[in-house]
């Protein structure tokens, strides 16, 4: 299967938002949460783990030529 790509800054986009993804949900399975001493540090850092998912599909996505506009939008 050979693949290849026009624009070798895709090639870097795809393996940034991999690797921002991978590091996320280790982030995530490291439940940071259980050493915060108040439980909203625990939720201030759940809310910043979701984020970075979103920021790492999206880059994800724009890399791929996906419309991000579109796929968004609620209506």
């Amino acid at each position: 299967m050979d693949i290849s790509y026009d624009d070798k800054l895709a090639v870097l986009g795809l393996v940034a938002g991999g690797y921002v993804l991978v590091t996320v949900i280790g982030t995530l399975l490291g439940q940071p949460w259980a050493t915060a001493a108040e439980g909203i540090v625990g939720l201030v850092q759940v809310v910043g783990i979701l984020l970075s998912i979103l920021v790492a599909a999206i880059l994800v996505l724009v890399t791929q030529d996906y419309d991000v506009g579109e796929l968004l939008s609620l209506g």
